[in-house]
């Protein structure tokens, strides 16, 4: 078959979501088919000497002055008109809908596969993955209620591409029920694949000397790589980190790293009124190399969030040999299994217990290293492919009743 797949415009500095896609794409480089893969994108994509896989151009090539001019003009008529966020996205996604159906017909696509939840429409049979449900199961918070992509936005594109997804890709069982209690999937429609291990995270060691060269960091540490949403609490582990101190007399320093995406400052103030901006270091974005460092030299991985059912940190620890402390979220147990230590994210002192659990039990942390090793060795990116592939080859027998090399039409 034919297989389409949308590559979006994500950077190293959106985190998970980039770290998803790229090992997505290194497994499939490396993965053998009968199938042939389009990969649609408005980037350049490297393609290794593989007769199965192409790189296709979203958009023709321009000369820069000109393309600079056309963004330029864009943007001014769109300002004039007072066009706003989110209409401006429905364009956006117009546009971009209307550049693959004409590529889908022109390499007489047979399925699209979307890698990450941005789904645009398409008139042929498309397999859409789903991380979470957020903005259902805790509406409350305000990045999926009333700013950024609001619950309204959220609402309307599951509505409008779950029902009609061929195959939803989720991580956990979690997941997976979600989906049916919210939006009444049908059961044999939704497919149940561990999310990978990040590519990244397989990468060689790294000595602590670099840790204090690079950071001026030389003491023990626990660790939290997340973005500055609200939602990833990261003034539970603040108040855990005080507790620590105060109670269990544990002089750890914490380190947070990850974009700001509008709550640094709110979390920078309450360090400081907590007493504890000496301890907390705010690294922002980091590079790979850096981010593995951190994760090899850290006491432990402490991950408070409150969204679930699937994180990739977590994942990346257990690679990198770094002990997980976790949110016990739906989907939590499933995916981290016996080799994280999990807690309740709205009770800092179970934070701070589990801590000082790990401090005073060194086999205990250990058995977490091994445990984690083993779990990560099992969730390699090679087998996500081939699930997926799988996928693909039992809808065949459906995708060969119809032509691909015209548009069906009802007569």
């Amino acid at each position: 078959m034919k297989i389409g797949i949308y590559i979006g415009n994500s950077k190293p500095e959106a985190g998970g979501g980039f770290s998803f896609e790229s090992t997505i794409l290194n497994a499939l480089m490396e993965t053998k088919s009968n199938h042939e893969f389009y990969l649609f994108s408005s980037q350049k994509i490297d393609i290794p000497l593989k007769s199965n896989i192409f790189s296709i151009p979203l958009y023709e090539k321009t000369n820069p002055l000109k393309r600079t001019y056309l963004k330029k003009f864009a943007i001014k008529v769109v300002n004039s008109i007072n066009i706003n966020r989110n209409n401006r996205h429905l364009i956006h996604n117009y546009n971009l809908s209307t550049k693959i159906e004409k590529l889908i017909h022109k390499y007489n696509i047979e399925i699209m596969w979307f890698i990450t939840p941005g789904h645009v429409p398409v008139k042929i049979p498309y397999i859409t993955t789903l991380w979470d449900l957020a903005h259902r199961v805790a509406p409350f918070f305000p990045e999926v209620s009333v700013t950024g992509w609001r619950w309204e936005d959220r609402e309307n594109y599951y509505l409008n591409t779950l029902p009609k997804a061929t195959y939803i890709l989720t991580g956990t069982s979690a997941g997976k029920d979600e989906i049916i209690q919210f939006y009444n999937i049908r059961d044999e429609r939704i497919r149940v694949i561990p999310f990978p291990v990040p590519t990244f995270a397989l990468s060689e060691n790294v000595s602590q000397t670099e840790v204090t060269t690079n950071f001026n960091i030389d003491k023990q540490y626990l660790f939290y790589p997340a973005q500055f949403w609200p939602h990833k609490n990261h003034i539970g582990l603040l108040l855990a980190l005080k507790i620590l101190n105060e109670k269990y007399s544990l002089d750890f320093d914490l380190i947070f790293t990850g974009s700001d995406k509008g709550n640094l400052k709110y979390i920078k103030k309450e360090a400081e009124e907590l007493g504890l901006s000496k301890k907390v270091h705010f690294l922002g974005f980091v590079s790979t190399e850096k981010l593995i460092n951190l994760y090899k030299n850290a006491f432990a991985m402490v991950f408070p969030t409150f969204f679930g059912p699937d994180n990739l940190p977590p994942l990346e620890a257990f690679s990198l040999g770094c002990p997980v402390i976790a949110s016990r979220v739906q989907g939590a147990e499933e995916q981290l299994g016996d080799a994280a230590l999990l807690f309740d994210p709205k009770n800092e002192d179970e934070i701070a217990f589990l801590v000082n659990k790990l401090y005073n039990d060194l086999n205990l942390r250990e058995t977490l290293i091994k445990s984690g090793n083993k779990l990560a060795i099992k969730r390699g990116a090679n087998k996500y492919i081939e699930e997926v592939i799988s996928i693909i080859d039992e809808f065949e027998s459906y995708r060969r009743c119809w032509s691909n090399e015209e548009i069906y039409i009802h007569t």
